[in-house]
């Protein structure tokens, strides 16, 4: 039978999140509804509160993008060690996959426009530096073709590398700074950080589910007791640079004599591996879905299947879960919300039932483990006050770690039995560095040299006029990334 290369439910998820990251970021900034922000940046003063509980659409959006990392590591590693990589080569290429991205969210925050300049229409020199540090990071991270001679790809990696440097060396920041290693993209960073230890912790327990449930349990008490004297909160606190700096042992360098932290990267901090408690439990997801790579295991047919009106009702009941939870959370009603996880789970429980192909074991399972993180993330909701985003909480990495197993469940329902075809997002998902820094720094760069932003900021037009432009741009973005998909043009952080 014919290997397919993608996952499609799984590539749809993430160009998803993506989508929700990038409109998210555009939403006008103090007119709209709560639920259109962040829950604990509530309008009109959008001031951060931590005492709101709840969450909002747009707090699903990086739980769901990790959770499909976390899914997507069995399966690239698998590849890899199928293909003859060992298990040092392995760690090896996971390792420089880290460092690429760690490296790719501190390059790339420099050279993002709006923080280059401050004001809110950016004048063109500073868009046409953007512009010339987009195409450095292109030259550095994009993958090149196997056609090309080595010896030329290596050139144009370090003559980007050297641009890039030389280019945030000479850039003078809005805070009178120059290259600050505080000045890094978050999102990216956190990425970095548990796309290692994920990996590490999967080749690790790959053959031993019940070990890895051990480290997520291990995790998730380093996260409970970070605030308590004891070994949870020397973890949590470790800082491996303290191993350099002169007051301590063995202690070799003075960092504030040679003003080293403000140039050494901060890559590490175990807060960063609080996300291990949503790309874990995507592992296990990774590890079901695996065996489906495999292009006639979701193609419908044969008696003994479910029938499309129970593949239908999976789709909504899946994908609505998230809606479910959106409505209820956010107006702090979570009797309800638990009420109506438990009656829409056994719902879908009862009609995951009797699966007769590699499909719809792989389904049923991944309900029974969104339903069993949904209810147990509602039982902890109390834990810390309440759902929370920020500080998380408990409840916010359990409740929606079970939302993107439901909401995968959907997904595979609608691009697989269902035969929807969603090719653009399918296409933009296989590319998300590219999408990313589409959102962070090319559109900026772009509608600004074209002056269409300077243009739609002096029409006096509503603030849901304005939603819908931003609607339009993240689309524009879902299709650049699905034409270079389709020319083979990745960014291999």
């Amino acid at each position: 039978m014919k290997k397919s290369s993608r996952f499609t439910a799984l590539d749809v998820l993430r160009a998803l999140a993506i989508f929700g990251m990038g409109w998210s970021g555009m939403v006008p900034y103090k007119t709209l509804p709560a639920w259109m922000y962040h829950a604990q940046l509530p309008p009109p003063s959008r001031a951060f509160n931590d005492h709101v509980f709840g969450i909002t659409w747009v707090d699903l959006v990086f739980p769901f993008f990790l959770f499909a990392m976390g899914a997507s590591i069995p399966i690239a590693i698998s590849r890899r060690l199928e293909k003859g990589d060992g298990v040092k080569t392995t760690i090896l290429g996971v390792l420089w996959r880290g460092a690429l991205l760690a490296a790719f969210a501190l390059l790339g925050q420099q050279l993002r426009p709006y923080v280059i300049s401050s004001q809110n229409v950016l004048p063109i020199p500073v868009l046409l530096l953007s512009l010339w540090g987009l195409i450095l990071l292109v030259g550095i991270f994009v993958r090149y073709p196997d056609s090309w001679p080595k010896n030329r790809v290596i050139c144009l990696q370090v003559a980007s590398w050297i641009g890039a440097l030389v280019t945030i060396s000479l850039i003078h920041y809005p805070d009178g700074t120059g290259f600050n290693n505080q000045r890094n993209d978050i999102i990216l960073m956190v990425l970095a950080n548990v796309a290692v230890s994920g990996s590490l912790i999967w080749l690790w327990t790959r053959n031993r589910h019940w070990l890895r449930l051990v480290v997520f349990l291990a995790v998730l008490t380093i996260f409970l007791t970070r605030h308590l004297h004891g070994i949870g909160e020397q973890i949590w606190n470790f800082d491996p640079l303290n191993f350099l700096r002169k007051d301590h042992w063995p202690g070799y360098f003075d960092f504030d004599h040679w003003k080293m932290n403000q140039y050494v990267p901060i890559v590490y901090h175990f807060a960063y591996h609080k996300y291990l408690l949503i790309v874990l439990p995507g592992t296990f997801c990774g590890d079901l879905i695996a065996p489906l790579m495999n292009s006639s295991t979701l193609e419908p047919g044969g008696h003994e299947e479910w029938t499309q009106k129970q593949w239908l009702a999976i789709s909504v009941l899946g994908i609505g879960l998230s809606l479910v939870a959106v409505c209820t959370l956010l107006a702090r009603e979570v009797t309800l919300c638990g009420v109506l996880f438990v009656v829409l789970g056994i719902a879908l429980l009862k009609l995951t039932q009797g699966p007769q192909t590699p499909t719809e074991r792989a389904v049923q399972a991944l309900c029974q483990w969104g339903i069993a993180f949904l209810l147990v993330g509602i039982l902890a909701e109390p834990i810390g006050g309440g759902i929370r985003k920020d500080e998380a909480t408990l409840s916010y990495f359990l409740i929606t770690s079970g939302l993107a197993f439901t909401f995968l469940c959907g997904l595979i329902a609608v691009t697989g039995p269902l035969k929807v075809k969603l090719t653009l997002l399918a296409e933009s998902g296989q590319n998300p560095i590219f999408a990313y820094i589409a959102i962070t720094n090319a559109v900026p760069t772009v509608f600004g040299l074209t002056f269409v932003w300077q243009a739609i900021d002096q029409t006096n037009i509503d603030p849901w006029s304005r939603l819908a432009l931003a609607f339009l741009r993240n689309i524009f973005v879902l299709y650049l990334a699905a034409l270079l998909t389709r020319k083979r043009i990745f960014l291999r952080a």
